[in-house]
This record gives C-alpha cells, structure tokens and sequence, in this order.
C-alpha cells in the first residue's frame, strides 16, 4: 500500500513539474542565444559565443538548438531535459534495483530536487536548465555507464558534460578525481574518463569569451586576505542555503530511503554525503571569488542540493530500519509539495497569458507594458531589451498601461 501511495505522489509531483514547463517563456539571456542563432545559425553561434562570452560549448550548442524553435523552446526543451534526467538517472539506478523500484527512486529524487530549487531559475528557464538542471542528467548516464563498464559512453559523457556549466564541471572532475583514488580495481578506466573531462574543461577554461565575460563584472582587487574572508562567507552561505532549500523535499526522499533502501547495509549513518557537500561549498566559494569577486548566486548553489538529498536519504533508511512506518514521510511531505508544485502551475499560467498578450502585441507593431510582473527580465537590463529586439527584429516601445497603436 505504501508503495503504491509513493508512486501516486511522484506521479502527481511529476504532471504538475512538466505542467509548470508549459507555460514557461523566453527570458533574459535566451533571447541573446536566439537573436545570436538567428543571425549566425546554429553552428555558427558555438565559436561565437565561445570567442564573446564562454567556453561552454555543450551549453551554447543545446542552448542553440533550442533558440532556433523561439518562442517555443522552454516548452519544448524544458520537458526534454526534464525527462532526460529521468532517462539517465533510471539507467543508473537500475544497475542495483529492479527496474519498477528503480523508475519510482528515479521520479522520487527527481521530483525532489526540482522542489528543491531557489527559484524557477535553474529549471523553468533555457539558459538556466542547460546549466543548473541537464548536468544532473549528464552525471547520471556517467554513473551508470561506468558501472556497466562502458568506458567510451562514459568519457563522451564527461567531455560533454563538463561544458554545460563551469562550476558543476569542477565538481565533476572532482568526482572522478576521488573515484580514481578510491574505486580500486577499475583506476584504469576512471583515468581515461577523467582525461576525457579534464580534456573538456581545459577547453572550456581557455575560451577567449572567458576574459569578456570576466570584464563585465564589476573589478574587484582581488587580495589574499579578501579573497579568504569572501570564500569563508560564501562556504557557510553555499552550505546553510543549499540545506535550506533541500529540507521539505529532504524529508520526503528520506521517506523514500526507508521504502526503497540502498543496497549496501547501514548500521549508522555515514556522513559521506555531509562531507562532500561541505567540501564541495568550500571549493566552490574559492572559485567563484577567484572568478567573479564574490559568492555563487543562488541558482549555481542549487548544483549542490542533489548531495544533500542524498544524505537524506541515507538518513531515511537508517530511521527505516527502526521504525517501517518512516516511509509514510514520503506521502505526508509529498502532498505538501503537491499544494506548492500546484500553486506554481496556476502562478506560471497567469503569467504565461500575459506574456502571450504582450508578445502579440510586439509583433503587431504596438506599445507594450515595460513590466508584466513575476519572472519577466524585458526591462532589467539594457542587454536583455537589446537582444529581444534583436530577435524580435524591431525596436520595442513601451507605455504605462495597456497597449495602443
């Protein structure tokens, strides 16, 4: 009974995640990648945009492929990923568990950690999907690659994946570094797919569009003592935040840590999962004051969040083992997930109208409304109107109130 009142949750958590997707729009940077796109195609934006802003070439050729289909591309592409997460995390998972187990952990740490975002930033948004969400996606087809020994599969994987996003490519060579160091018995082909994603993020750092992007922001003199006090603060932040966020859907994983065990015994808990996620907040907070001047925002905090989750649900199972009925947590917390998931479905549909409105009303030539409210980025930056006019080829004008000729 309990099983089937899981699969019931994830299975509602899920429609109400794809249903948000649909009603998701162009914003901010897409419409820099779609007005690129536009002008210089789908190829020819790669080593533009590798020479004027990145070197994250995975990134910039998904991000591509999806700004050809703008203004379809979030409702497109944001199920496309959502669902190759699923794909790639059940090929893993299926290595231990039979495959209905596998599917329900899969959707159940999906769900999870998609209720475990800062804000619609990492998820319902193409350039942030690309970077904070489908990396995910990438590690779980690694994991489950190198498991079944596939070593050529698993070092593709890593030279792509570590291109979609600068930060959640050192923690994946991070990764591979420890499990180099610790899975005896299968160094040798770890080490060749760390060469395959050391390879990807040499490429990545040495990018000309490094340096452009490094200059718009604001310059910070970047001392010994400033850079230690910025990196300590943004430890505790990349830690306190990233457990913050995770608590809720937290709880309801652990659930699903004493429903669905983990196949190795657990007497105590093991604090694996605790330890890499601190050390992961401290490497990151040193990066991201080297590279910007200051902390992560909160959306490439969000990378650290599945570590988290994962300790959760070593923690469920160990409650599990004492108390069965902890696997109720999983439907308890999962309903109130449910409530939240489905107020966002009815936020982003409101919002979803009046983007189409005022979208038709560019094309047509009117004045719009600078500001419709919620996740709107039209009018935040001088960079983000240039580009949507850009894309929309014509010049935007505005006018307080509704739209006129």
């Amino acid at each position: 009974m309990l099983k089937k009142a899981a699969w019931i949750i994830v299975v509602m958590l899920w429609g109400l995640i794809l249903a948000s997707s649909l009603f998701t729009r162009i914003e901010a940077d897409d419409y820099c990648f779609a007005a690129t796109v536009k002008d210089a195609g789908i190829l020819g934006a790669i080593p533009r945009m590798y020479h004027g802003w990145s070197g994250l070439y995975t990134d910039h050729l998904v991000s591509g492929l999806f700004a050809a289909v703008e203004p379809y591309a979030t409702r497109v592409g944001v199920p496309l990923m959502l669902g190759a997460f699923v794909f790639t995390w059940w090929y893993a998972l299926a290595y231990w568990y039979k495959r209905s187990d596998a599917l329900l952990l899969t959707l159940a740490f999906g769900a999870a950690l998609a209720m475990s975002r800062p804000n619609d930033e990492p998820i319902y948004w193409i350039s942030g999907i690309t970077s904070y969400w489908f990396p995910f996606a990438g590690v779980g087809l690694l994991i489950g690659a190198l498991l079944r020994k596939k070593t050529a599969l698993a070092a593709v994987t890593a030279f792509l994946t570590v291109a979609l996003t600068d930060i959640g490519g050192g923690l994946i060579v991070t990764g591979l570094g420890l499990a180099f160091l610790f899975w005896e018995g299968e160094r040798r082909r770890v080490l060749m797919v760390l060469v395959a994603g050391l390879t990807g993020y040499l490429i990545v750092f040495v990018a000309p569009g490094n340096a452009v992007r490094r200059a718009a922001f604001v310059p910070v003199e970047l001392t010994p003592y400033y850079i230690v006090r910025v990196a300590l603060a943004g430890f505790a932040t990349n830690a306190a935040l990233s457990f913050l966020f995770s608590v809720v859907p937290g709880i309801f994983f652990s659930g699903i840590g004493a429903l669905l065990p983990p196949h190795f015994h657990v007497r105590r808990l093991p604090l694996l999962f605790l330890g890499l996620v601190l050390g992961a907040s401290l490497a990151t907070a040193v990066v991201a004051v080297i590279a910007n001047g200051w902390g992560l925002g909160e959306r490439a905090i969000y990378l650290l969040t599945p570590l988290w989750l994962a300790q959760w649900f070593v923690l469920g199972a160990l409650i599990g083992k004492r108390f069965p009925s902890w696997g109720w947590m999983a439907v308890v917390a999962g309903v109130v997930l449910i409530v939240v998931a489905g107020r966002h479905v009815v936020e982003r549909a409101a919002y979803a109208q009046r983007w189409d409105e005022r979208h038709a009303a560019i094309l047509a030539g009117y004045r719009v409304r600078g500001d419709i409210g919620s996740w709107d980025t039209l009018t935040d930056t001088d960079w983000a109107l240039a580009c949507a006019e850009a894309w929309y080829d014509r010049e935007i004008r505005f006018v307080d109130g509704g739209n006129v000729p």
